[in-house]
């Protein structure tokens, strides 16, 4: 997302938290749940890092 700095057309985007939300608020509009980051890193097979 952060390519995509407009947030509307002639409107620049303040963060990109702007654009998770949008996202979060389309998929709860359509019955969906966003995934967890815990979730999302199984999905992707990623493993966390403990530092």
């Amino acid at each position: 997302m952060e390519d995509n700095v407009m947030w509307q057309k002639g409107v620049p985007a303040e963060s990109n938290a702007q654009f998770v939300k949008r996202a979060k608020e389309l998929l709860e509009i359509n019955g969906l749940e966003a995934a967890t980051p815990d979730e999302a890193r199984q999905i992707y097979g990623l493993t966390r890092k403990v530092f």
